[in-house]
């Protein structure tokens, strides 16, 4: 999937009308749009994500998000032989974050004994289109973008507006 923020839009925020910069905006396009994951914790631009885990429990919690109900999952593990197993019987439940894997209905997880992060839980996860991505976020990257071009750093009234736009998708956890 593409930026959220495309090149074109970018310049045109920039009030740029060469191309002489493009690869500057294009890497600066995606260093916004990575703060703004990394702040807000959400997946921009559709991928596949791995999560680690050391067990497997009655439910567990996704950080990824958004997740599409009929994302696909897979679990990957080393069973007691140290060989590498996959599981196939998941119930995805991405209906609100967090995201939850559980034991499909009828079945169980394993029992794993096995060093930190012996489930690796990989999910395709993110918005499924520029379109998709909210305006705020949007905005959040063209904000960041032109501080990075104008200033080459990030002032803190930069920083604090960014936060407030990016504040109502910042996930909570108690």
């Amino acid at each position: 999937m593409a930026e959220p923020i495309d090149l074109d839009q970018a310049k045109a925020q920039l009030r740029v009308d060469h191309g002489d910069e493009d690869d500057l905006i294009t890497g600066l396009i995606q260093a916004a749009r990575e703060w703004v994951e990394n702040y807000t914790g959400l997946i921009l631009v559709q991928r596949n994500v791995t999560e680690t885990f050391d067990s497997l429990c009655k439910a567990q919690r996704l950080d990824a998000w958004p997740i599409e109900a009929d994302a696909s999952v897979s679990i990957a593990y080393l069973d007691g032989g140290g060989i590498q197993q996959e599981l196939t019987d998941v119930r995805l439940l991405a209906g609100k974050r967090p995201a939850r894997i559980s034991a499909a209905i009828g079945a169980a997880w394993p029992t794993i004994y096995s060093a930190d992060d012996a489930v690796a839980v990989t999910v395709q996860a993110g918005y499924p289109t520029a379109e998709a991505v909210p305006w705020a976020l949007k905005q959040a990257i063209l904000l960041h973008i032109q501080a990075m071009y104008d200033q080459g750093s990030l002032g803190s009234a930069e920083e604090a507006a960014l936060k407030s736009l990016c504040w109502p998708f910042v996930r909570i956890t108690v």
